[in-house]
């Protein structure tokens, strides 16, 4: 018997990510082709931009994290944090070091020239907050099918005092029907450091991880499925709210 080549096992494995399943809202995407990868595998856009940012907040603000080792090495995924600035999205892929997230951001942002081009090559889908009907979460609820993490604000919108609002039935949603668990995080002093226009805020950004929120899949997700998902989320990240900034 004939041993594959490293070359061929690699191509056997990327068609066995990559396989489409039927009416995939991801086929024939720049999207399908990065699920074909390795999960720890980076888009070379969003692999840049985060290593300049991460040495931006090194260097303006100073970073601490904990919890990295909650973070599954590979399989579907959800991370879940709050949202306070701008600076938040970055800070979340910084501190996921290990795999390329994939945010879910609004539809508008990807409607202005510039910004849209780079979402779209650092692997970010749209969401139409107007949608009534669950299909413009498709793309999100098939990376995640795909075995890929998905990133996403479960408040909707950024707090304007720093406290967690009510969880949005999105994040809900994604994780019953692809049985995805889910990554607390809680991020510290974004709202204070986005108020300083980029000069330096010494206190720091920090992020703590928590534990994997497991989540049993379902077809048909039902209201309560939804609200119990969503009561939980911010449960867990109110639990790593009170823990408060991280101390040396």
């Amino acid at each position: 018997m004939v041993e594959a080549s490293a070359e061929e096992k690699e191509n056997a494995a990327a068609d066995a990510r990559g396989a489409e399943p039927a009416e995939d809202s991801l086929s024939g995407t720049v999207l399908a082709d990065v699920c074909r990868r390795a999960p720890g595998y980076c888009q070379p856009m969003y692999r840049l931009l985060r290593d300049i940012i991460k040495g931006w907040y090194k260097l303006e603000y100073g970073l601490k994290i904990v919890g990295q080792e909650n973070i599954p090495a590979s399989g579907a995924c959800i991370a879940a944090s709050n949202h306070m600035s701008l600076l938040d999205p970055p800070l979340v892929a910084i501190a996921v070091n290990t795999r390329q997230v994939h945010f879910v951001a609004k539809k508008e942002l990807f409607q202005t020239p510039v910004l849209g081009a780079i979402l779209a090559r650092c692997g970010c889908m749209w969401v139409d907050r107007s949608s009534k009907d669950g299909k413009a979460v498709n793309q999100a609820i098939d990376m995640l099918s795909r075995g890929r993490l998905v990133g996403i604000f479960p408040e909707g919108t950024r707090s304007k005092d720093g406290k967690l609002g009510r969880c949005k039935l999105g994040v809900a949603f994604m994780s019953l029907k692809a049985g995805a668990p889910i990554l607390p995080m809680c991020l510290f002093n974004t709202l204070e450091a986005g108020k300083r226009n980029g000069l330096p805020y010494r206190a720091g950004l920090h992020v703590r991880i928590g534990k994997l929120i497991p989540v049993e899949k379902k077809d048909e997700p039902g209201p309560s499925d939804m609200k119990r998902v969503c009561n939980l989320v911010i449960e867990k990240i109110r639990e790593l709210q009170e823990l408060g900034p991280i101390q040396d």
